[in-house]
């Protein structure tokens, strides 16, 4: 006892070693066995190139030219659909004013479930951007090109790829 109470300074930084030592060894020496990661199943079936007549596809500009008009009407066996499109715009400054060249601009729908009875689906895609139904229009300087996913009930997947110009 009396030697803890003359080396009051000592004692202190023997403890501190000693778990300075004990964490030490414990991250050099004891990280344990590593795992190897396991390769994560992705057996995504491939997807086949399908006609817009297949799937009764159907693009029609809006008469003002703002938005396109997607109808599908051919439905059977079809459990989901999924649509991206994109066109390039002509970029304009913040106080509307057109300036020297364009911006890729696109639209990516969300998934759309076909229910059994549905007969067809019909969407207005707005080439432009929309708030609270208040719409800033792009000025559209090339062809929009419409991708569609297509997922069968028997879990096949399909696309298409069609243009339009306006």
């Amino acid at each position: 006892m009396k030697w803890i109470k003359k080396n009051k300074i000592i004692v202190p930084i023997i403890l501190v070693v000693i778990v300075l030592v004990g964490v030490g060894s414990l991250l050099m020496f004891g990280k344990g066995k590593v795992v190897a990661p396991q390769a994560l199943d992705v057996s995504e079936k491939p997807v086949k190139k399908i006609n817009a007549d297949d799937i009764g596809l159907s693009l029609v500009p809006r008469s003002d030219k703002k938005a396109i008009i997607l109808q599908i009407s051919k439905l059977d066996g079809i459990s989901a659909l999924e649509y991206e499109v994109t066109y390039d715009a002509k970029v304009t400054d913040t106080t509307g004013d057109e300036q020297e060249g364009t911006t890729q601009r696109g639209v990516v729908g969300s998934p759309i479930d076909v229910k059994a009875g549905d007969s067809e689906i019909k969407r207005t895609i707005e080439l432009g951007t929309c708030s609270r139904n208040i719409c800033k229009y792009d000025n559209v300087v090339s062809a929009v090109k419409f991708v569609i996913k297509v997922t069968y009930s028997n879990g096949d997947v399909g696309s298409v790829e069609e243009d339009i110009t306006l």
